[in-house]
Order: C-alpha cells, then structure tokens, then sequence
C-alpha cells in the first residue's frame, strides 16, 4: 500500500484545475487503486492531500524501522531497489551487564520503561556519529558504519561514539540507582570488515541490516569486555583505521575467539587524549569540538539534563597513557616467552594501579607459566611454538 501511495503521489503527468488534479496512474497501480480506466483519474483536491499527509507519516512510521534513506527509496522505487552490496563497514555491538538481575526484578512495565530509556539515549548517540541502529537483540545495540553512507571516518567515530556511549552510560547508571535499580554496566566491540549490507531474509520477511564474518566475530569479542574488564574493545582492523594521535588505545591480548582458527590482538579503547596536538588528529575528520556542536543541535543533551548541556569529557590522562604504554610492554615480554620480565612489569604497574584487572589476568598468567617453568612441564619444544594466544571457547 505504501508503495502505491509513493507511486500514485511520484507520478510523471500532473495537471491542475480549481477542484482537481489528473495524475497517469498505470499498470498494476492502476489495477490496484482504481481498477481499469483509460489511464487518467481525477483524483479531488482534498483526497490527494489526504494521500500526501498518510504518505509522509508512513515515511516517518517506516524510518523508525529502517535506515531513512532505505525507507525513502523503498517508498519510492519499491523493495527490489535496495540492493544487497558488499561494503566495508565497523560493526558496533553493545550489551548490559546486569541487565539479567534488572529483568528479574523489575515487572514488565517498568523494564520497558528503563530499557526505552537507555535505547533512546544510546540510538541518538550512533545517530550524532553518523551510525545507524540496525537491530536491537533483547538489552544489546547493532550499530554499522559506512553501511549505507559513506564516509571514510567511519571507524574513528564508531570508537568515538563507543566512548560517548559508555560516559552517558555513567549518567544513566546514577539516575537508574536513584531509583533503586541494579547497578548496570556497558561493554562495547567494535570491529571492521567486509560484509554483505541491505535488505536481507526471505520472500516473506524482510530485514535491513548486515551478514558476514565481522558481524559474528564482533558479537564474540563483546563477551570478552567482562573478562577483562574494560568499556570498549575493538579489533585489529578498526585499530589500523584510527588517527594516531586522537584516541588512547591499549592491546589487550591475542585472542582466538570462539568459532574462528586464526587468532588476532584486540585493543581496549581507552578515550580521547587529553591534549590533543597541535593541528588535530593526524588524518582525521572527526571534530570534537564539531560533535558537541551537533549534539546541541540535534538535542542530545535533552536526553539528560536540560539544564547542563553534555560535556564530552572522554579524556584519557597522560599518566594513564603511560600506564597503558608499559601494559603493553608487559604484553609483548609474554607474548615472546619473557614470563620473568612481564611478571615483574605487571607487578610494578599493579601497586600503581592495583584494580587493573588487564594486568592482573597478565601478571598471573606470566606466574603460572614461571611455575611451570619450575616444574619442568614445559620444555624447549614448547617455548619453540609459543604464541601468547589466548583461546576462549
């Protein structure tokens, strides 16, 4: 119906008079709305504005459900016009901790409420970065970039978004516990690749969104933000698309997630650095100062505190760009066999830090193997063929 409204108001003849306009209506249009006629119809004045107003809110109803530039043209050119392509997209996928003990507390009617809450705040977010929601699984967000518009930053404002999302996840914590709600926490992956993007499913069901390996693989590394305990993770891939010198990222681990052969590093996403250098971010196009723009300009800040607007303070300090330097050092003496070495870097940065639960996973994985060592269970061949991965299945 929707797409005869389209097809009935995007007609190629158009005449007016004082009480009609004659629009062409042909071939299955015709037979659909009107039955057979000579291929003219005089369609009053009143009715036709009807027609316009009922096509502009189904516009408006479907863009809720779809991208706004596929809802557009499957109005006007029909589903077969959304083509299924392969692009190179960063996949966003979000989820709650603890919204199991949330769902067991609360009655239906205020779960809803809470998680429309959070949805709302974290959907205009993706949108301010130019992401687009693709689907909502039970608590967690499927955001892409570069899906349906392109845009060569797309990696950099997915881990920016991220960021965003967890500080406004902050906000919305304190006010769920304000009224007495379980504490809640965001864990965010973040991944790029090459998939198939558009309007996916069967004959009769239909679907907007993505399908390939680096959906999958994303949904796996989301799993591992509560292992080791950080906001944001994102892959190999989307790391070598980021600006050098804008956000703050630390290498985690290599990782073989479940269901894949070939393992890779991941990085946690640490923020932006507090004094960025001069000039900007090396080969960025991403403005903070531009997004705090579009946020007030768009009402993000509405979805707070009408009174404060959001500040975006996302930094990362110097002293804990530091701290994720010498992590890292720690990691690569694990990951060429060193255990004496990474065991001591770890210890040294857990009395800095004695929460860091990165360091400390680290620190007892380099013991563990010094006690092996000890004991003589792991052998020259075995150092041989060491590679640090780390297996979850």
């Amino acid at each position: 119906v929707l797409l005869c409204l389209a097809t009935l108001l995007g007609s190629t003849a158009s005449m007016a008079s004082a009480s009609f306009r004659i629009h062409v209506v042909t071939g299955r249009m015709r037979e659909i709305l009107l039955g057979k006629t000579d291929g003219f119809v005089a369609i009053p004045t009143p009715t036709l504005e009807a027609l316009e107003q009922r096509l502009v809110t189904a516009k408006h109803d479907l863009a809720r459900f779809l991208p706004e530039s596929v809802a557009t043209r499957i109005l006007k050119q029909g589903v077969s016009a959304c083509q299924v392509e392969h692009r190179n997209v960063t996949v966003m996928f979000s989820d709650l901790r603890g919204f199991t003990a949330l769902s067991e507390k609360l009655p239906g009617t205020t779960l809803l409420k809470v998680m429309e809450r959070y949805f709302t705040v974290m959907s205009q977010i993706i949108k301010l970065f130019r992401g687009t929601v693709a689907e909502f699984h039970g608590d967690g967000i499927l955001a892409l970039w570069n899906a349906e518009e392109d845009m060569e930053d797309h990696a950099t404002r997915a881990c920016l978004a991220a960021c965003a999302m967890v500080e406004a996840m902050t906000i919305l914590a304190e006010e769920f516990k304000q009224q007495d709600l379980p504490e809640l926490r965001l864990g965010v992956a973040i991944n790029t690749g090459r998939v198939l993007t558009g309007v996916i499913g069967c004959s009769e069901h239909l679907k907007w969104g993505c399908l390939g390996d680096a959906v999958n693989v994303t949904s796996r590394m989301e799993a591992l933000c509560k292992h080791y305990r950080v906001n944001v993770i994102c892959s190999e891939s989307t790391r070598r698309l980021l600006p050098d010198n804008l956000l703050v990222t630390q290498q985690l681990d290599l990782v073989k997630v479940r269901g894949r052969e070939a393992a890779s590093p991941i990085y946690a996403v640490l923020g932006q650095r507090e004094q960025p250098p001069p000039g900007g971010a090396t080969g960025s196009q991403t403005s903070v100062s531009q997004l705090a723009e579009d946020a007030q300009r768009l009402g993000i800040v509405l979805a707070f505190d009408q009174e404060s607007p959001w500040p975006f303070t996302w930094c990362v300090s110097e002293e804990a760009c530091n701290v994720a330097s010498l992590s890292e050092d720690a990691l690569a003496a694990f990951q060429r066999g060193d255990f004496q070495t990474a065991a001591a870097a770890c210890e040294a940065l857990l009395r800095r830090q004695p929460s860091d639960r990165t360091t400390a996973l680290l620190e007892e994985r380099s013991s563990d193997m010094l006690s092996q060592i000890a004991e003589g269970s792991w052998t020259e061949d075995d150092r041989e063929t060491w590679t640090g991965v780390n297996a979850f299945e």
